[in-house]
Protein backbone atom coordinates (compact mmCIF):
# COMPACT_ATOMS: atom_id res chain seq x y z
CA UNK A 1 0.00 0.00 0.00
CA UNK A 2 1.57 3.31 -0.95
CA UNK A 3 1.70 6.53 1.32
CA UNK A 4 -0.91 8.48 -0.65
CA UNK A 5 -3.23 5.17 0.17
CA UNK A 6 -2.64 4.96 3.74
CA UNK A 7 -3.63 9.09 4.20
CA UNK A 8 -6.55 8.02 1.94
CA UNK A 9 -7.62 5.32 4.44
CA UNK A 10 -6.92 7.55 7.57
CA UNK A 11 -8.51 10.77 5.84
CA UNK A 12 -11.73 8.35 5.37
CA UNK A 13 -11.79 6.92 8.98
CA UNK A 14 -12.19 10.09 10.34
CA UNK A 15 -14.19 12.25 9.14
CA UNK A 16 -16.48 14.95 10.97
CA UNK A 17 -20.00 14.44 11.82
CA UNK A 18 -21.55 17.77 10.76
CA UNK A 19 -23.84 19.06 13.61
CA UNK A 20 -22.62 16.36 16.11
CA UNK A 21 -19.16 18.48 17.06
CA UNK A 22 -17.83 14.61 16.42
CA UNK A 23 -15.20 12.64 14.51
CA UNK A 24 -16.47 9.01 12.60
CA UNK A 25 -14.38 7.22 14.79
CA UNK A 26 -14.68 7.25 18.67
CA UNK A 27 -13.29 10.96 19.12
CA UNK A 28 -15.60 13.78 20.65
CA UNK A 29 -14.67 17.50 20.78
CA UNK A 30 -13.51 18.15 24.21
CA UNK A 31 -15.72 21.02 24.68
CA UNK A 32 -19.62 20.99 25.71
CA UNK A 33 -20.91 22.66 22.06
CA UNK A 34 -22.86 25.92 23.04
CA UNK A 35 -23.67 27.27 19.00
CA UNK A 36 -22.04 30.03 19.76
CA UNK A 37 -20.35 32.52 17.03
CA UNK A 38 -16.83 30.80 15.47
CA UNK A 39 -17.39 27.23 17.64
CA UNK A 40 -17.61 25.98 14.06
CA UNK A 41 -14.79 27.17 12.76
CA UNK A 42 -12.98 26.00 16.24
CA UNK A 43 -14.26 22.79 16.51
CA UNK A 44 -12.58 22.20 12.19
CA UNK A 45 -9.25 23.48 13.78
CA UNK A 46 -9.58 20.49 17.11
CA UNK A 47 -10.51 18.16 14.29
CA UNK A 48 -8.23 18.83 11.83
CA UNK A 49 -5.16 18.14 14.79
CA UNK A 50 -7.10 15.28 16.23
CA UNK A 51 -6.57 13.96 12.04
CA UNK A 52 -2.95 15.41 11.98
CA UNK A 53 -2.40 13.28 15.24
CA UNK A 54 -3.76 10.15 13.06
CA UNK A 55 -1.79 10.39 9.90
CA UNK A 56 1.45 11.29 12.21
CA UNK A 57 0.79 7.83 14.38
CA UNK A 58 -0.33 5.74 11.00
CA UNK A 59 2.13 2.49 10.94
CA UNK A 60 4.23 2.80 8.27
CA UNK A 61 4.07 6.45 7.77
CA UNK A 62 6.39 9.33 9.14
CA UNK A 63 5.77 13.02 9.18
CA UNK A 64 8.98 15.07 8.74
CA UNK A 65 9.31 18.83 9.17
CA UNK A 66 11.54 19.79 5.98
CA UNK A 67 14.50 22.34 6.80
CA UNK A 68 15.49 25.14 4.97
CA UNK A 69 18.62 24.94 3.17
CA UNK A 70 21.76 27.14 4.75
CA UNK A 71 22.36 28.12 1.24
CA UNK A 72 21.09 27.37 -2.14
CA UNK A 73 21.22 23.58 -2.34
CA UNK A 74 23.22 23.13 0.45
CA UNK A 75 22.11 22.12 4.34
CA UNK A 76 25.10 22.43 6.90
CA UNK A 77 24.83 21.91 10.85
CA UNK A 78 27.67 21.74 13.25
CA UNK A 79 26.18 18.84 15.61
CA UNK A 80 25.64 18.56 19.63
CA UNK A 81 29.41 16.71 19.59
CA UNK A 82 31.03 18.65 17.40
CA UNK A 83 31.28 17.18 14.13
CA UNK A 84 29.59 18.60 10.89
CA UNK A 85 26.96 17.39 8.88
CA UNK A 86 26.44 18.90 5.22
CA UNK A 87 23.76 17.15 2.79
CA UNK A 88 23.15 18.47 -1.13
CA UNK A 89 23.80 17.48 -4.81
CA UNK A 90 26.81 16.88 -6.96
CA UNK A 91 25.45 16.68 -10.14
CA UNK A 92 22.14 14.49 -10.02
CA UNK A 93 23.87 12.39 -7.02
CA UNK A 94 22.54 13.60 -3.09
CA UNK A 95 25.54 13.99 -0.73
CA UNK A 96 25.39 13.37 2.74
CA UNK A 97 28.83 13.91 4.40
CA UNK A 98 28.42 13.19 8.64
CA UNK A 99 31.90 13.41 10.16
CA UNK A 100 31.28 12.58 13.55
CA UNK A 101 28.70 10.75 16.08
CA UNK A 102 25.90 12.52 16.27
CA UNK A 103 22.48 12.72 18.66
CA UNK A 104 19.70 11.32 18.06
CA UNK A 105 18.20 15.01 17.63
CA UNK A 106 21.14 15.58 15.16
CA UNK A 107 20.38 12.38 13.15
CA UNK A 108 16.40 13.51 12.95
CA UNK A 109 18.07 16.78 11.22
CA UNK A 110 20.68 15.18 9.02
CA UNK A 111 17.02 12.47 7.70
CA UNK A 112 14.87 15.96 7.46
CA UNK A 113 17.63 18.00 5.64
CA UNK A 114 18.51 14.70 2.83
CA UNK A 115 14.68 14.54 2.45
CA UNK A 116 14.16 18.07 2.10
CA UNK A 117 17.27 18.22 -0.50
CA UNK A 118 15.42 16.00 -2.34
CA UNK A 119 12.21 17.57 -2.56
CA UNK A 120 13.55 20.87 -3.02
CA UNK A 121 15.29 19.17 -6.81
CA UNK A 122 12.16 17.81 -7.38
CA UNK A 123 10.25 21.56 -6.91
CA UNK A 124 13.05 22.31 -9.63
CA UNK A 125 12.77 19.73 -11.98
CA UNK A 126 8.97 20.20 -11.94
CA UNK A 127 9.34 24.07 -12.50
Amino acid sequence: MSATERVAGVLAEHQPIPGAFACSCPWRWPEEPTWACGEDERFVRDHAAHVAEQIASADGLAVVELVEPTRPGVWLRRGDMGGVASVGFIGADLVVSVNCMYSEEDAEWVAAAALSAVAARAAERAS
